[in-house]
């Protein structure tokens, strides 16, 4: 991994508008992302989690531009993503690749699989038939599949070998960037290790950088050289695997990591339950989203938005609470 940044977001926002009536007036919004920034080195892995419906699929979908961001920057090797052009937005697909969390949705049922991980080199015009017929084969052989599985239709193969055929899908054009929407949740234990370890070493041998996206803290840390935490549309604390497991400071952070068991039965975790339900995306609390539900907010909590701040070497938090004074303000 080198210090070279690949990927930078900056202040991204997608707000979904809600309408209503005969001639579909606008009477709100959907703050499914407001406000994310974050950046990706070359050859990385970000993990970014949150609770479902924080906003952490919206995001990685708005870097692609699957969904068209409402406000904010993303600079994909200095280029701004935002302001490319058709031709331009096809190069910059050819570099950043999805793999998506339903293996079964994800495919689709009519084609072999060798026409669904040809169908990007046909698309960007790659090659000719029998060499895009050569990857295919190459590239189900990489991710732990037979050559001869070409000719099949999805419906042929388990849950985790979906999985993996969707993984050679993403690679086939060779991209730098990969983003997995939660790409392990919908897999068994067992399967889930295997499809890790299949994620770590094309990372190795391919120069693969990845935002992986998940729920479970537990799974993403095997993989993250850095985690980032999400909340109602927001990154409420990013650091590296090792300091946001041994010294998180968001209390939220500190709830969710709460909840990861401990592989040990004389051991227990005191769990943090949070008062409450997360509140909508339609109508969010105002200044800290997070205070409606924080066991230890304070003053500020309700009158200011609190700063996103680096409070050690590279571990960002954005709380006021690392900041609270001995008087409490």
């Amino acid at each position: 991994m080198t210090n070279e940044t690949l990927l930078e977001v900056i202040g991204l926002k997608v707000h979904f508008p809600i309408r209503k009536g005969l001639f579909s007036k606008t009477v709100g919004h959907v703050y499914a992302v407001d406000g994310v920034s974050f950046h990706l080195r070359r050859g990385e892995t970000m993990g970014l989690v949150g609770e479902s419906g924080c906003g952490k699929t919206t995001v990685g979908r708005g870097i692609l531009r699957l969904v068209e961001p409402t406000a904010g920057s993303i600079f994909f090797e200095g280029r701004n993503v935002l302001s490319l052009s058709q031709a331009g937005m096809k190069s910059f697909r050819c570099n950043a690749q999805i793999v998506f969390q339903d293996p079964y949705a994800s495919l689709n049922p009519r084609m072999k699989i060798g026409q669904i991980i040809s169908a990007p080199l046909h698309i960007h015009g790659i090659g000719t038939r029998m060499e895009r017929r050569d990857r295919v084969k190459f590239l189900l052989e990489k991710v732990g599949l037979r050559a001869e599985h070409v000719d099949r239709y999805p419906h042929e193969f388990s849950g985790g070998q979906r999985q993996r055929i969707g993984v050679a899908r993403a690679l086939a054009i060779q991209p730098q960037l990969i983003i997995g929407d939660e790409p392990f949740s919908a897999l068994d234990v067992s399967v889930q290790a295997q499809v890790i370890n299949l994620f770590k070493n094309l990372q190795n041998e391919f120069q693969l950088s990845y935002v992986i996206i998940a729920h479970n803290l537990s799974v993403v840390r095997h993989i993250s050289d850095r985690i980032a935490v999400m909340y109602l549309g927001k990154i409420v604390e990013i650091a590296s695997s090792d300091e946001l497991l041994e010294h998180p400071l968001h209390p939220y952070t500190v709830a969710l990591l709460s909840s990861i068991p401990i592989p040990n039965p004389h051991l227990k975790r005191k769990r943090i339950i949070l008062e409450g339900d997360v509140p909508s995306a339609i109508t969010p609390p105002d200044h800290c989203k997070f205070h409606t539900r924080c066991p230890q907010r304070f003053g500020p909590c309700n009158q200011m938005d609190p700063e996103f701040r680096e409070v050690a070497p590279d571990h960002w938090v954005a709380c006021h609470l690392p900041f609270k004074k001995d008087d409490g303000s």
